[in-house]
């Protein structure tokens, strides 16, 4: 049997064998397999009606905040570097594609020098252009197995980038949230320092009289010099943040603080929105365990990808185009092709291959690990802002009750001062106590509000693949 009939008759056999499956290659990768609860442990809070999460920042009455994320996620370098991600996998996919079908280019080619058949050398002149075609058949579904490894790459590089956009979203909401606390509270410092102030002259003129000794009204100084150093550091506490706000968003700080005084005071406020009892649900809106399926996804595409190249390839050549030859003023003019089969078999490497495999699937396993871990951190995630949130609400309905009985002494207080039973001592006192009981509920509120920032970016923002 002549070598030419035993290579056709192996790529037959190399044919027929591609209508099966090896043994030990899977035909699709294996899917992640979910490690979640079936149902939420922690409370849900509910307030006012569903509101979508991806239009959830609009919830919050604020356009500042909205131009703000706007800002920050067209300055974000980590964006930027997620989109880069998006366009490199783009890329692979294509060259993945690309692969599995049938290639074409064209060569155009001129050659002159001296020739002999035997006797004095002569000059001749070739001129060839060609089209040549290459197509690797996918026998064992080693082309289709690299394209479903890039396609799974392309998937989690996008939800990569929805990731960044919720993490910068919610970065600039904290950072926005908490100046607008801390203006809030430098103003209740303010007033407390005003106070403190009073309560030093109260003691000035009560010492000059002999009413109090002189360490009351050190004691008074003292209160002023540690309210006002207070009054400094969050002063300085709402500069970091606006500071923050400027590296965020890449704005001019004149023009970003003059914006910020345009905007209402005090803190914004959510709509508060429900979560669902299932945490399957946060399959379909966290970006970052799509992500992590979907690399899982593609360590099973490039196990495919490594044992199809354990077996034999398979790949059709040819070529065709005019050919031109002239020497010694004899001019030949035909048509040049040529087609055949190419049979590559994979004899012996010192195990490569086999270590190729072993590679994949060891990714594979450290795929599916982070994918788990990914799983039960998301659970952690949202379980510790629903538990926060209840938190921070039976504590704020808490405060609240505290601040009113706080207002009812001051009032008393002040009565008691018109009606000549009190001093001016126990009404700066109170007034004192109530302040202190508005910053603890300016505090909670805050918190509350970060609770809800919390549990927004554990949700995934609303993202859907």
């Amino acid at each position: 049997m002549s070598l030419a009939r035993r290579l056709l008759g192996l790529a037959l056999l190399a044919l027929a064998a591609g209508c099966t499956t090896p043994a030990g290659l899977e035909p699709r990768p294996r899917q992640a397999v979910s490690p979640m609860p079936p149902d939420w442990v922690a409370q849900r809070p509910h307030g006012a009606s569903a509101l979508e999460l991806s239009r959830w920042w609009s919830g919050f009455r604020d356009p500042t905040l909205v131009w703000l994320i706007e800002a920050a996620q067209g300055e974000s370098a980590s964006i930027a570097q997620a989109g880069a991600r998006i366009a490199e996998a783009r890329e692979a996919l294509a060259r993945a594609g690309g692969a599995r079908l049938p290639s074409l280019d064209a060569a155009l080619s001129r050659t002159r020098g001296p020739v002999s058949f035997g006797g004095a050398p002569f000059l001749r002149t070739q001129d060839l252009l060609q089209f040549q075609s290459s197509w690797e058949i996918d026998l064992f579904g080693g082309l289709a197995a690299g394209r479903q490894a890039e396609q799974a790459r392309l998937a989690a590089r996008t939800a990569g980038w929805h990731e960044a956009r919720v993490a910068v979203a919610a970065e600039v909401a904290t950072a926005y949230v908490a100046l607008r606390g801390c203006e809030s509270q430098a103003v209740l410092e303010r007033q407390t320092l005003a106070s403190r102030r009073d309560t030093e002259q109260l003691s000035r003129v009560a010492f000059s009289a002999g009413l109090q000794a002189a360490d009351a009204a050190l004691l008074a100084r003292t209160q002023t010099a540690d309210q006002t150093a207070r009054l400094q550091a969050r002063l300085a506490e709402c500069d970091l943040s606006i500071k923050a706000l400027v590296a965020l968003t890449g704005s001019a700080e004149p023009a970003l603080r003059e914006r910020l005084g345009q905007a209402p005071p005090g803190l914004p406020m959510p709509a508060a929105f429900t979560v669902e009892s299932l945490p399957v649900q946060l399959l379909a809106q966290r970006p970052d365990l799509a992500a992590a399926e979907a690399e899982l996804v593609a360590a099973g595409g490039d196990i495919g990808a490594a044992e199809s190249r354990r077996w034999p390839r398979l790949a059709l050549s040819g070529a065709i185009g005019p050919l031109r030859f002239e020497a010694s003023g004899i001019s030949l003019s035909t048509t040049n092709w040529s087609f055949g089969p190419t049979l590559s078999l994979p004899l012996f490497d010192n195990g490569a291959r086999n270590a190729a495999v072993d590679s994949a699937r060891a990714r594979q396993v450290a795929a599916e690990a982070r994918y788990r871990q990914a799983v039960r951190q998301a659970v952690r995630e949202v379980e510790e802002a629903m538990v926060r949130l209840a938190s921070l609400g039976q504590r704020a309905d808490e405060a609240e009750r505290a601040l009113e009985g706080y207002r009812v002494l001051r009032d008393a207080a002040r009565v008691r001062r018109e009606a000549g039973l009190g001093n001016a001592f126990e009404l700066e006192e109170a007034n004192r106590l109530w302040l202190q009981s508005q910053a603890g509920l300016l505090a909670l509120r805050q918190e509350r509000v970060l609770a809800w920032v919390a549990l927004y970016r554990a949700l995934g923002g609303g993202w859907s693949p």
